[in-house]
Order: structure tokens, then C-alpha cells, then sequence
């Protein structure tokens, strides 16, 4: 009965809110795909944060496996498609499609799909540092290499010293 008034209270609390969601996936060392959505929204300005659900996923982690994942969320926890602002997702294959799939739900809805800034930023980096970065117009690849390198080098060197990060705020 515990469980029962906390599922209540949480169901209760979530009614109504505008919220969005984040979806990860990943494959354990022993090769099992899970799925986890984390539920984000604002409440009395503060922003919270629940995990709805992280699950195994038999058949992998495809676009159709999380979407279905998602809507029995939804469904469990009572929260509306109405007011599903949106949903943050890496930029994997599979996560591309679940966007193009969540993008017909409701062709009025303004709910939309997002990368990750911190997955974009970091295959970003690893394509620059692997030399695959794309031909810029105004650098050849060696150039664009060096200021990158130098970039960091610039960013390494204010994380490390005190008097140029209290320079730098």
C-alpha cells in the first residue's frame, strides 16, 4: 500500500505539468541493451528530475523498442502527449528515427526532438582530433587541425590556473 500512495502522489504531482524527456541506451559488458527515459520539468521554478523507467531491451534498443518504451511511460505515469514539450535523444541511428517516429504522434503538437549538446560536442571532438574533420573554405585540414589544437591547449591552460579562470569571470 506504501508503493501504491507513493505512485498516487507522484501521478497526482505530474498531472497537468508540461515536461520533457531524455532517452539514453546503451549495451553492458555482457552485450544486454538497456533503455532509460528520465522525465525533466519545472515545478515552483525548480527544475526536477525523475527516472520513469531503465529496462532491458531482449531485441535491442531499436526506434520502435524506446518509442514503445516511452508511450507505456507515459501511460503508467499518466502524463498527457499534449504537454510533452520534448525529447533529447543522442544522435545515434536508432535515435534519429525515434525522432522522425515521435514527430507524427500529433502534427499540431509542438513537441519536438533534440541532440544532446554534450553527445554532439564530444563527436565533434573526436572527429577533430581524429583528422576527419570536414574541408572548411577559409582553412585547409592541417590549419584547422593546429587552431583546434591550439584551442584546447588555450582551454586546458585557463582550467589549470587560477589567476587566468579569475581573469576570464
Amino acid at each position: 500500500t506504501l508503493h501504491l500512495n507513493s505512485i498516487n502522489k507522484m501521478k497526482s504531482f505530474l498531472s497537468d505539468k508540461y515536461f520533457s524527456v531524455t532517452i539514453d541506451h546503451w549495451t553492458s559488458l555482457a552485450t544486454d541493451n538497456y533503455g532509460a527515459l528520465t522525465l525533466h520539468l519545472i515545478d515552483k521554478f525548480k527544475l526536477c528530475a525523475f527516472v520513469l523507467s531503465c529496462m532491458k531491451h531482449e531485441d535491442g534498443c531499436t526506434a520502435v523498442a524506446m518509442e514503445q518504451q516511452m508511450l507505456n511511460d507515459l501511460n503508467r505515469w499518466g502524463l498527457s502527449q499534449s504537454h510533452f514539450v520534448c525529447c533529447i535523444t543522442d544522435s545515434a541511428s536508432n535515435m534519429n528515427k525515434l525522432g522522425e517516429r515521435i514527430g507524427h504522434w500529433s502534427p499540431n503538437s509542438f513537441l519536438r526532438h533534440y541532440y544532446c549538446a554534450d553527445h554532439i560536442l564530444q563527436r565533434t571532438a573526436v572527429l577533430a582530433f581524429s583528422g576527419n574533420i570536414p574541408s572548411l573554405d577559409i582553412f585547409d585540414e592541417d590549419t584547422s587541425v593546429a587552431v583546434i589544437k591550439k584551442a584546447r591547449s588555450l582551454v586546458t591552460y585557463v582550467h589549470s590556473s587560477v589567476i587566468a579562470s579569475d581573469k576570464i569571470k
